[in-house]
Protein backbone atom coordinates (compact mmCIF):
# COMPACT_ATOMS: atom_id res chain seq x y z
CA UNK A 1 0.00 0.00 0.00
CA UNK A 2 3.19 2.43 0.88
CA UNK A 3 4.72 2.00 -2.68
CA UNK A 4 1.06 2.19 -4.05
CA UNK A 5 0.87 5.78 -2.14
CA UNK A 6 4.88 6.70 -3.17
CA UNK A 7 3.86 6.42 -6.76
CA UNK A 8 0.57 8.21 -7.20
CA UNK A 9 2.60 11.30 -5.14
CA UNK A 10 5.56 10.23 -7.86
CA UNK A 11 2.74 10.89 -10.57
CA UNK A 12 1.27 14.06 -9.17
CA UNK A 13 4.44 16.09 -8.50
CA UNK A 14 5.52 14.51 -12.22
CA UNK A 15 2.82 16.41 -13.63
CA UNK A 16 3.23 19.31 -11.54
CA UNK A 17 6.52 19.63 -12.81
CA UNK A 18 5.54 19.54 -15.99
CA UNK A 19 2.82 22.33 -15.65
CA UNK A 20 5.27 24.26 -14.59
CA UNK A 21 7.43 24.21 -17.30
CA UNK A 22 4.43 24.98 -19.96
CA UNK A 23 3.94 27.92 -17.77
CA UNK A 24 0.23 27.41 -17.41
CA UNK A 25 -1.91 30.08 -15.67
CA UNK A 26 -3.18 27.81 -13.42
CA UNK A 27 0.06 26.51 -12.27
CA UNK A 28 1.43 29.93 -12.32
CA UNK A 29 -1.35 31.33 -10.38
CA UNK A 30 -1.34 28.94 -7.42
CA UNK A 31 2.18 27.53 -7.07
CA UNK A 32 4.18 31.03 -7.46
CA UNK A 33 7.38 29.34 -6.18
CA UNK A 34 7.23 27.21 -9.13
CA UNK A 35 7.85 30.71 -11.24
CA UNK A 36 11.24 30.93 -9.88
CA UNK A 37 14.53 28.71 -10.48
CA UNK A 38 15.34 28.78 -6.72
CA UNK A 39 11.14 27.55 -5.87
CA UNK A 40 12.16 24.71 -9.21
CA UNK A 41 15.50 23.75 -6.98
CA UNK A 42 13.92 23.23 -3.67
CA UNK A 43 11.15 21.47 -5.84
CA UNK A 44 13.84 18.90 -7.47
CA UNK A 45 15.77 19.01 -3.98
CA UNK A 46 12.08 17.74 -2.48
CA UNK A 47 11.58 15.22 -5.00
CA UNK A 48 14.88 13.94 -5.06
CA UNK A 49 14.76 13.21 -1.67
CA UNK A 50 11.52 11.38 -1.46
CA UNK A 51 13.28 9.43 -4.06
CA UNK A 52 15.70 7.93 -1.57
CA UNK A 53 13.76 7.35 1.26
CA UNK A 54 11.56 5.17 -0.28
CA UNK A 55 11.36 1.72 1.22
CA UNK A 56 12.21 -0.29 -1.81
CA UNK A 57 15.67 -1.01 -3.47
CA UNK A 58 14.94 -0.36 -7.44
CA UNK A 59 18.15 0.96 -9.30
CA UNK A 60 15.03 3.01 -11.18
CA UNK A 61 14.89 4.95 -7.62
CA UNK A 62 18.58 5.93 -7.56
CA UNK A 63 18.68 7.10 -11.15
CA UNK A 64 15.18 9.03 -11.11
CA UNK A 65 17.03 10.67 -7.35
CA UNK A 66 20.54 11.45 -8.98
CA UNK A 67 18.35 13.37 -11.63
CA UNK A 68 16.68 15.25 -9.33
CA UNK A 69 19.01 16.28 -7.74
CA UNK A 70 21.15 17.04 -11.47
CA UNK A 71 18.20 19.52 -12.09
CA UNK A 72 18.04 20.80 -8.21
CA UNK A 73 21.53 21.91 -9.03
CA UNK A 74 21.54 23.04 -12.35
CA UNK A 75 18.48 25.14 -11.54
CA UNK A 76 20.20 26.57 -8.38
CA UNK A 77 22.67 27.74 -11.04
CA UNK A 78 20.56 29.50 -12.63
CA UNK A 79 18.74 31.33 -10.39
CA UNK A 80 22.92 32.43 -9.38
CA UNK A 81 23.58 33.57 -12.65
CA UNK A 82 20.15 34.45 -14.22
CA UNK A 83 19.10 36.50 -11.12
CA UNK A 84 17.21 39.23 -13.82
CA UNK A 85 14.83 36.42 -14.91
CA UNK A 86 13.49 35.89 -10.65
CA UNK A 87 13.24 39.68 -10.26
CA UNK A 88 11.15 40.17 -13.32
CA UNK A 89 9.20 36.89 -12.70
CA UNK A 90 8.48 38.85 -8.88
CA UNK A 91 7.29 42.42 -10.28
CA UNK A 92 5.10 40.29 -12.41
CA UNK A 93 3.73 38.33 -10.01
CA UNK A 94 2.68 40.84 -7.78
CA UNK A 95 1.13 42.78 -10.30
CA UNK A 96 -1.23 39.70 -11.16
CA UNK A 97 -1.64 39.87 -7.73
CA UNK A 98 -2.78 43.13 -7.54
CA UNK A 99 -5.50 42.90 -10.31
CA UNK A 100 -6.70 39.59 -8.80
CA UNK A 101 -7.20 41.65 -5.57
CA UNK A 102 -8.94 44.44 -7.61
CA UNK A 103 -11.31 41.67 -9.61
CA UNK A 104 -12.05 40.40 -6.25
CA UNK A 105 -13.14 43.48 -5.08
CA UNK A 106 -15.67 44.61 -7.76
CA UNK A 107 -17.30 41.05 -7.13
CA UNK A 108 -18.00 41.54 -3.75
Amino acid sequence: MQEVMLNLYYLFFGVLLIIAQLQLQWMTRNFRFMNYHWGRCLFCIFLGSMSCTSSGEAFVQYIVAVYFFICAILFGMLSCCDRNHDLKRGDRDELDMLKQEQQEGQEN
